[in-house]
């Protein structure tokens, strides 16, 4: 399990949110769970784009640092700042206009297999 933080995000001024095999986001309607259960979406399935070996020398350096303290075990955390944000959507823009949607549909299908044990 893991969790993440989220500030900002829509109309939700601060959520901590522990992942987990199943989880529930309940509350009245405009609230922002929709957000929030986006932000927990991209940050469970975009892994497999990110972490792909052909992008790597593409990847901002800031999130080249952050996988490295992640593959060292090591405590990682990063503020996402609207430009930090702007990269990682250029990046992202970027990966699935040269390899295109097949091959995310693919890492995502894969993804999902081996969470599902097939």
């Amino acid at each position: 399990m893991w969790t993440f933080e989220a500030t900002n995000i829509g109309r939700v001024n601060h959520a901590e949110i522990s992942m987990a095999p199943l989880v529930l986001l309940v509350g009245k309607n405009n609230l922002g769970k929709s957000y929030i259960a986006t932000l927990a979406w991209a940050l469970t399935n975009a892994q497999s784009l990110v972490l792909r070996g052909d992008g790597r020398e593409r990847r901002p350096e800031w999130l080249k640092d952050f996988i490295a303290q992640v593959d060292r075990k090591e405590p990682a955390e990063i503020q996402v700042t609207e430009q930090l944000a702007n990269q990682l959507i250029e990046y992202f823009n970027f990966e699935l206009s040269e390899n295109g949607m097949s091959s995310w549909r693919k890492s995502l299908h894969t993804t999902v297999s081996n969470r599902l044990g097939c």
